[in-house]
């Protein structure tokens, strides 16, 4: 009973706390249709399209964090300019924008309404949707919009609050968004490079060389010694009758890939020796393809 009473009062202290955070207009007229409050837990907050390859739900930039999330679905009254629409919360996001998409450049509005949001009514035609995802002060917000087959329309928006907030990159960002993780990677000597998913076969989306090339811009000269770039992959093997084939193949991607970004660094004037792993060196947590920066000597025991 004891315990009960704990979960209770500390999820009730979330809900109070929540509260007292900023929200984001809504449209003009539209009408709420569900609402939720999340106590703090791991999650994904996404920075990219989403796409599904067969039965693989691909996104080339994501982020883990643990946050507590308050989300809202309205429904927007028929007839709405989705431009107008757009614009609406855009214009409350200004210069605060991580990412963001319309559109097919999108990806799956199904993979968005079923996988990420867990909202089946956001389903509606890829062609008429849009994605915006931001940092507003402490909170992390995402925007998305979706006209359905029927025409009716819905803006969908959650608002984040991570324990601890991770090193986003904005358009105008100066690198001192890194100053957090690097700190973290001094005092261990390893972190997971974070928004970064290398692809099945090594390749390293735009999005994430951009990313590697403002870390390595910001990595300081008292940490450029004795660096490691460790790319991991997880192809499926399930499929592969030949596993030490498929064992050799990530190996050589994840090469390309841990030298790709090691060519990022080295461009910034930084050395990083580059590693690949393949799926030889898994963790407790959900297996996903990733980079890690390494030196040996920081390793704590």
């Amino acid at each position: 009973m004891r315990w009960a009473i704990t979960i209770l009062a500390s999820t009730l202290a979330y809900v109070l706390a929540s509260c007292a955070h900023a929200e984001l207009v809504p449209f003009p007229e539209a009408t709420m249709i569900a609402e939720g409050v999340e106590a703090p837990k791991s999650r994904e907050f996404v920075l990219s399209a989403v796409e599904k390859n067969r039965r693989e739900t691909s996104i080339e930039r994501l982020v883990d964090v643990v946050a507590g999330r308050r989300w809202t679905t309205f429904e927007v009254p028929t007839g709405t300019d989705p431009d107008k629409l757009r614009e609406h919360y855009a214009a409350q996001l200004a210069g605060q924008v991580i990412f963001q998409c319309e559109g097919r450049d999108c990806g799956r509005s199904n993979t968005w309404a079923n996988q990420i949001f867990g909202q089946a009514v956001l389903y509606g035609r890829d062609q008429e949707q849009a994605y915006l995802a931001a940092q507003v002060g402490e909170e992390l917000v995402a925007v998305y919009l979706i006209k359905r087959g029927n025409r009716r329309q819905y803006a969908h928006v959650e608002m984040w609050q991570p324990d601890v907030m991770p090193p986003l990159v904005l358009a105008s960002g100066d690198g001192s968004q890194w100053q957090a993780w690097l700190a973290g990677f001094a005092r261990t000597g390893f972190a997971v490079v974070p928004q970064v998913q290398p692809k099945a076969n090594g390749e390293l989306p735009t999005a994430a060389l951009t990313l590697l090339s403002s870390l390595a811009a910001s990595l300081p000269d008292s940490l450029n010694k004795d660096l490691q770039i460790v790319c991991h992959l997880y192809p499926g093997f399930e499929n592969n009758a030949n596993v030490e084939q498929g064992l050799s193949e990530s190996l050589a991607a994840s090469t390309r890939c841990a030298e790709d970004a090691s060519a990022v660094f080295a461009a910034a004037g930084k050395t990083v020796t580059p590693r690949g792993v393949g799926s030889l060196a898994p963790n407790k947590a959900r297996p996903r393809a990733r980079l890690v920066l390494v030196t040996p000597k920081r390793l704590t025991r």
